[in-house]
């Protein structure tokens, strides 16, 4: 940190040498400066011993300057002298590199108000990263939090006072932090950097926070959803929550939809989960893993013959819908058979008629409304018809609450970006 110019000429102003041989090169500034430069009104001891400390740090004679800093502090009465002494030790802090003086220094330029906005605000920063690394939580507090208040677009202040909030072992204090910046981001509409995303969420996953940390993954795709993004979001919500295979499915469905399935582990776990019931969509899923080089029919004999078996059956199967949608409408129609022929449809991307199913099976009674409602806000998001997604999946509450709200981003922000 360097005091500012306006600064500087006050101090050679109040010790009468601004223009003086051997000063002018460090003070020397235009009449629009000197026009702003505060007024200090210093006692004579300290004026006498500062001006000799200056001469003594502009020839290199630290031990001296030091000398006569000392003397100007002893003798300071008014809070100019105090502060102007205090900012000399600083200039001196800077030669010697030496913490305490500097720290000692800064403290005391912040007693007096007699800083200007910016350069307190520097100071400050300092001062709470200093106390940060020392492991003083409440130190890092009082000077961070000042400038948060102050200027709560320093995402400086938030960093440092949420890792030595980590680092004094309060990691749900740094989450709060972390989230304070994310709140003012998107209330302010600005981005706060990708990587404070990714460190809040492994600060709240570590210390077993799964409401925060769940609330700080939609943030982060809320302002960066890329695919990765999205895949890691909700392994994470899976890996939070104790999910029944429904749910889960459910959950590989939104990865197909934001195209963020990885690798040829997540395309068979779905082909596995839906292959024996939904044939279309095992087939869809395979045709999309083959297309993207993760899934290779010729080496992966799992693939190759569930290949075989959902290309056998699924003509017969998509055809049988239409008899099963007849019978749910019919008076010994059930809720269970309603939302399996929905599902069928879901799986041949038959929106319309997988909505209409939804839509039957909620009227019925008897089911699980929560995936009723979940589903039915799937094929109405497919369909195109965002508001009545949206509606759908608000009705939606319980363990599958945090799959909805994920949905609810999607349906918000549209496709991800590819990274």
């Amino acid at each position: 940190m360097k005091i500012t110019s306006t600064t500087a000429l006050a101090i050679a102003l109040a010790l009468g040498v601004a223009g003086g041989a051997g000063t002018a090169p460090a003070f020397a500034k235009d009449k629009k400066e000197e026009a702003k430069a505060p007024n200090y009104n210093l006692s004579k001891p300290v004026r006498e011993s500062l001006a000799k400390a200056q001469t003594a740090l502009t020839a290199g004679d630290n031990a001296t300057a030091a000398t006569e800093i000392a003397n100007a502090r002893a003798a300071a009465k008014t809070e100019d002298d105090k502060f102007l002494s205090s900012q000399m030790l600083y200039n001196l802090s800077q030669k010697t590199n030496d913490p305490k003086q500097r720290d000692e220094a800064m403290t005391g330029m912040l007693a007096g108000n007699r800083l200007p906005p910016e350069t307190r605000t520097q100071v400050l920063l300092q001062m709470g990263q200093t106390a940060a690394q020392a492991g003083d939580v409440s130190r890092a507090q009082q000077y961070l939090g000042e400038v948060i208040k102050t200027d709560p677009n320093n995402n400086d202040a938030y960093a440092l006072l949420a890792e030595a909030q980590v680092k004094a072992g309060k990691p749900q204090e740094a989450i709060a932090t972390f989230q304070q910046a994310m709140d003012h981001a998107k209330q302010t509409g600005q981005k706060l950097p990708a990587n404070w995303y990714g460190r809040a969420v492994n600060i709240a996953y570590t210390a077993k926070l799964p409401d925060q940390t769940e609330a700080i993954t939609r943030d982060w795709l809320g302002a960066y959803p890329t695919k990765d993004n999205w895949r890691d979001s909700l392994v994470i919500w899976r890996d939070l929550h104790k999910i029944d295979n429904d749910t889960e499915i459910d959950l590989m469905r939104l990865w197909r939809t934001t195209g963020s399935l990885k690798g040829a582990a997540d395309y068979m776990d779905y082909v596995n989960a839906v292959y024996l019931r939904n044939p279309g969509e095992a087939k869809g899923v395979l045709d999309e893993g083959v297309k993207a080089n993760y899934v290779n029919l010729a080496s992966n004999q799992n693939a190759r013959e569930i290949n075989g078996i959902v290309a056998s059956k699924m003509a017969g199967d998509k055809a049988s819908l239409t008899a099963s949608a007849t019978q749910a409408k019919g008076p010994k129609g059930t809720a269970k058979l309603a939302v399996n022929v929905g599902d069928g449809y879901l799986g041949y991307e038959m929106w319309p008629q997988a909505i209409e199913m939804y839509k039957l099976a909620l009227s019925k009674g008897g089911a699980d409304a929560n995936l009723i409602n979940t589903r039915l806000g799937m094929a109405l998001a497919r369909s195109g018809d965002k508001e009545g997604a949206k509606a759908a999946f608000a009705q939606v509450t319980g363990p599958r609450t945090g799959l909805a709200k994920y949905w609810l981003i999607y349906l918000d922000q549209g496709s991800p970006a590819a990274a």
